[in-house]
């Protein structure tokens, strides 16, 4: 059930982008609109059972971490620094040297929204 009265005009949904490791993320809200983060993840998760990427290992297919690993708070303000509120964003899913999936292959997925600068949403750090 979704509502869309009262919505203002600018309103178009959450966009959704993921990126295979040691490939560039490229996000783009125009100039007239600031990205709005709502979900980011990099790493492999559990529930990953299937393949990702197109470069994935072929020894891995079919086997994968009995863990989760994941971006730690480092990254997670690396990618908001370079995001949040701005118009568009680039940068490399190369994390090294913390790497806790060690030689599985990671990605990212980022949720995120484009908005007027007016609706961005401001988090404490």
């Amino acid at each position: 059930f979704v509502v869309t009265e009262g919505l203002p005009e600018f309103y178009q949904g959450w966009k959704h982008d993921k990126t295979c490791e040691y490939v560039e993320t490229n996000v783009d809200c125009g100039s007239d609109n600031v990205i709005q983060l709502n979900s980011i993840f990099y790493g492999r998760s559990e529930a990953d059972y299937t393949r990702q990427c197109d470069t994935e290992i072929k020894s891995h297919l079919g086997r994968l971490p009995p863990w989760s690993c994941h971006l730690n708070e480092y990254y997670y303000n690396f990618i908001m620094e370079r995001c949040q509120g701005k118009n568009s964003c680039k940068f490399k899913n190369s994390w090294k040297p913390a790497n806790t999936c060690f030689s599985w292959l990671k990605f990212t997925d980022l949720w995120y929204e484009c908005l007027p600068a007016r609706y961005l949403v401001h988090t404490a750090r």
